[in-house]
């Protein structure tokens, strides 16, 4: 019975961890555990990894044939920065691409309640075995930025 008691008390307390408010980090809906994607049992998810996965060999060939014009144009890139200013991916980081061994950040905001936008429209991609910077003046959002990606902070929109 006291092992029984454990194993309740254990899952209790980390249902709760998760779904109670508190001052810092994000919480989630109370039904979270019965959502299929938080179990990872979700088919179309398996069926679009299959595809990647398909993807990824024919990219890896390439790759091998030393063509990396695939990974040349960033959507983002390609729009709003100027082509002199933009450095091509490397076959090296082409290869953590297709191993997908990076975080990527795509059109991040954050705004406080009182109006203030600490972030505005961030995108960028920090790479495995790579040294990431983050530099800026006082008030730029780095300390933002680094706790909406640890989750002590909710963004406004984007994805990251």
């Amino acid at each position: 019975m006291l092992i029984v008691d454990l194993i309740l008390y254990v899952a209790l307390g980390l249902y709760f961890d998760k779904v109670l408010p508190r001052p810092h980090g994000q919480r989630l809906s109370c039904c979270f555990c019965l959502n299929p994607v938080y179990w990872g049992c979700w088919r179309k998810a398996r069926e679009v990894e299959d595809e990647e996965e398909a993807r990824r060999g024919s990219l890896m060939d390439k790759l091998a044939a030393g063509d990396t014009s695939e990974f040349d144009d960033d959507n983002f890139e390609s729009r709003h920065i100027k082509k002199g200013n933009y450095e091509p991916v490397s076959a090296e980081t082409a290869k953590l691409e297709l191993k997908n061994a990076f975080f990527q950040v795509k059109n991040l905001h954050k705004t406080y309640d009182n109006g203030f936008k600490a972030v505005a429209g961030l995108n960028l991609r920090m790479y495995a075995g790579q040294i990431f910077a983050l530099l800026g003046h006082n008030g730029a959002g780095k300390t933002s930025f680094i706790s909406i990606i640890t989750g002590l902070l909710q963004r406004t929109r984007g994805r990251g």
